[in-house]
């Protein structure tokens, strides 16, 4: 990984904590199997995701998850995470344009425009 992917990974990382954050202040999550997942550039079709069972509030640009478009971590992590969440993320498979989706319930992701 060259430095320029790492740093812009490590932006993406803390701009995804910042969403989660967010969403938590506004009370925009039902507490349990919802995620915002984040596409990372480049031709991996690598996605960031958070790890299962912590809340909004608890995720940080460190904890995410990196996954590939079968839900398998990318990088060693100590932190689970929920294949079923995973798997609703890499439906995404077919939108390559596509760089984040929201679940905002337990059964469906769209993209955020």
């Amino acid at each position: 990984m060259t430095d320029t992917v790492a740093e812009e990974e490590l932006l993406l990382r803390r701009e995804l904590a910042a969403v989660y954050r967010l969403v938590a202040h506004f009370r925009m999550t039902d507490l349990i199997f919802t995620h915002i997942s984040l596409r990372l550039p480049g031709p991996d079709h690598h996605f960031l995701i958070n790890p299962y069972g912590l809340l909004f509030e608890e995720i940080t640009a460190s904890n995410l998850v990196k996954i590939d478009l079968d839900g398998n971590a990318v990088d060693p992590t100590p932190s689970p995470w929920s294949s079923a969440t995973a798997s609703r993320t890499t439906t995404t498979r077919g939108w390559r344009s596509i760089s984040t989706s929201r679940n905002a319930s337990s059964t469906t992701s769209a993209p955020i425009p």
